[in-house]
């Protein structure tokens, strides 16, 4: 059975890709990638592609940004599909960050579990690189952290800190999500993009501007 490596290859910055990562993309025959449109950039494939050899062939997977479901399920089983098809005994899928969180690879799997050899290797995953760039701790003790989507409109409540990904970049939805924290308590946040990385931008409060790759962490 051909062998897939779900590769986590952490917030961009080459020194903080793992040992396991780099030797399972050493023995991969063919990396695949993913793009949200063909002849995109892969941040994932920047981060390790010095690592990889020239000849070995890196094929872009397509995920659409859209909310249409049908479109969405057909790209998916089209881009597991091309995996299926092409030849190998060893792959790697890259992801950034890892591939527990937030991951696109997943929508993919239930079409290839049964028919490939997968191994998901885990990779620092974002909220420890924010973390570690803000040098504080997300919790401590018996504090509680709660993960949202930033397009979430509900109340937060009960978690000592939580952790909001996916900001909005309307304007007027990002100011509804600080009254929100405000509102329900959370007296302390920061804006954080890219830590760890070159291009690490930390704010406390919103920006007016925000990107790819950023987070909220908010404390009471």
């Amino acid at each position: 059975m051909k062998k897939l490596y779900v590769i986590g290859v952490g917030p961009g910055a080459k020194d903080l890709v793992t040992l396991r990562a780099l030797d399972c993309l050493k023995r991969a025959e063919i990396i695949f990638y993913p793009v949200k449109k063909l002849g995109d950039k892969s941040i994932a494939l920047e981060t390790v592609d010095e690592f990889i050899e020239d000849t070995v062939k890196r094929v872009p997977i397509f995920f659409p940004m859209t909310k249409e479901k049908s479109l969405l399920e057909k790209a998916w089983r089209e881009g597991a599909q091309l995996i299926l098809d092409s030849t190998f005994n060893e792959a790697a899928f890259v992801t950034i960050g890892d591939p527990a969180f937030y991951c696109t690879y997943f929508y993919l799997h239930p079409y290839l579990e049964n028919y490939l050899d997968i191994e998901i290797v885990p990779g620092v995953f974002s909220i420890s690189a924010c973390c570690a760039s803000l040098k504080a701790p997300l919790v401590l003790g018996d504090e509680s952290f709660a993960v949202v989507s930033g397009s979430s409109q509900e109340p937060l409540y009960g978690t000592d800190a939580v952790v909001l990904m996916k900001i909005p970049k309307e304007r007027a939805k990002r100011e509804a999500l600080m009254k929100n924290l405000v509102k329900t308590g959370y007296r302390r946040m920061w804006y954080l993009s890219r830590c760890q990385t070159d291009g690490e931008r930390i704010v406390e409060g919103l920006p007016e501007d925000v990107e790819y790759m950023s987070m909220v962490i908010a404390k009471r």
